[in-house]
């Protein structure tokens, strides 16, 4: 506002209204600098409640980044790292919903309470139906999560999910890898819902790509608006550094429209030295293992296991049998010890699998023969019963001991021909030397 002195004096009219002017924009500098204030302090507030720095697990390489929302919204997207026993290490990305403080809040809350109940020893599966309990009754936002296990050494990834999008997951030379995830609904939708875990045999020196939608959504405002172009970007980026992918995916195309939405993306990499199990056909494959605390829950959690790494190795006909075996081993070890259980398969042959469970309990177990009317002492006579030899190997380094057990496909690639009589299938395969068929005990 300029006036002109020379024509004519100041008045008390111009004074009250330049005074009047000056208080307007006053109080506008004032709310702005109280907005960005209370701008900065939700921005700290969440990413306080971030990590402050990724655990350096032997055998991985990572990177997470974070971006806020454009306009001065923040929100609840979140991504951890857990290193947890038996050399695996927990992977999770979530989202609240909402924009504002509470958002931010809530996010604290769920990824501490994940946190607790990671440590607690349980499987993923009963993870998340503990945090989403906790967050039916704690709050009135629907939260969506993806929380993973990961062994290095097995290159194995047990997942599950909450109403987020599944890990993306790329080779060395940046072939997409199926990874199938069981949907679940949002935390917070109902207090009861179970959710499926499944678990995935990784290519070597794979990568994974776990997002929230304000990286990646088909709904304007995320920072790449295209999932097909996301993948076919991240595709081309497999030669470069976890940290130059992180950079490259977080960055914002050039015809993207203003971010709304804040963004996580977390990076692993599976180091190229780390064994892998594959689908060899050598005695000495790289078995699979998962180890289990002594609860129920643990039973569920071992026969979806077996399925998921029996279908991976192409030996789809012995999904029944195993599942059933290992369900009534890991049950007699949680009933009667207790021990954490480690359950291995490892694939022996072009259609055998050998199959143990180990306790660390010095209890000897036998195998009984139970009157009909009891509903209790069966589980070895089932073991016996479906497979081609088992067996009870003693600890020789620590106090235990393995129940094992070998199970073949008779009919690898193919069901018998209809027709055939009973006593013309091939129901056991030619035992090994030195192993009793089945029905019997081996050496």
């Amino acid at each position: 506002m300029v006036l002109d002195t020379e024509s004519r004096p100041y008045t008390q009219t111009d004074v009250d209204v330049v005074q009047s002017i000056a208080h307007a924009l006053a109080a506008a500098v004032e709310r702005d600098e109280i907005e960005a204030a209370r701008m900065r302090l939700t921005e700290d507030l969440q990413r306080a409640l971030l990590p402050t720095r990724l655990p350096a697990v032997p055998g991985l390489a990572t990177a997470a980044r974070y971006s806020p929302a454009g306009g001065g919204h923040v929100g609840g997207d979140w991504y951890d790292i857990l290193e947890l026993p038996h050399g695996t290490v927990g992977l999770a990305v979530g989202d609240v919903e909402g924009h504002d403080s509470l958002a931010a809040a809530v996010m604290g809350q769920v990824r501490t309470v994940l946190r607790l109940y990671v440590g607690e020893g349980h499987t993923p599966a009963e993870v998340m139906a503990r945090v989403n309990r906790f967050v039916a009754e704690q709050t009135d936002r629907l939260v969506t999560c993806m929380y993973s296990e990961l062994n290095p050494s097995q290159h194995s990834l047990i997942s599950v999910s909450a109403g987020h999008r599944p890990p993306l997951v790329l080779d060395a030379v940046g072939r997409r890898h199926r990874l199938r995830v069981v949907p679940g609904l949002p935390l917070g939708f109902d207090p009861d819902t179970r959710y499926g875990e499944t678990t995935t045999i990784l290519p070597a020196s794979a990568t994974i790509l776990m997002v929230t939608d304000g990286l990646v959504d088909d709904m304007p405002g995320a920072i790449h608006p295209s999932w097909p172009r996301f993948v076919a970007l991240a595709r081309s980026l497999t030669d470069v550094t976890v940290d130059a992918l992180a950079d490259r995916l977080i960055d914002r195309p050039d015809a993207a429209r203003g971010q709304r939405d804040d963004a996580a993306l977390l990076v692993v990499r599976l180091g190229a030295g780390t064994a892998r199990p594959g689908v060899s056909l050598s005695d000495d494959e790289e078995p699979a293992r998962r180890v289990l605390k002594p609860d129920p829950e643990s039973a569920p959690a071992a026969r979806r296991f077996v399925r998921d790494i029996l279908t991976q190795w192409r030996l789809p006909e012995l999904v029944d049998s195993a599942t059933l075996a290992v369900s009534e081993l890991v049950t007699n070890t949680i009933t009667h010890t207790t021990s954490a259980v480690e359950l291995t398969l490892r694939r022996t042959g072009p259609t055998r699998v050998w199959i143990g469970v180990f306790d660390d309990s010095d209890r000897a177990i036998h195998r009984q023969d139970p009157a009909s009317d009891q509903i209790s002492g069966r589980g070895l006579a089932i073991v016996e019963a479906i497979a081609d030899c088992w067996g009870i190997t003693p600890a020789t380094r620590r106090t235990g001991k393995t129940v094992w057990l070998e199970l073949t496909d008779a009919y690898p690639g193919r069901r018998p021909e209809r027709g055939l009589e009973e006593d013309d299938r091939p129901l056991r395969p030619t035992p090994k030397p030195g192993v009793r068929a089945r029905g019997a005990t081996c050496g």
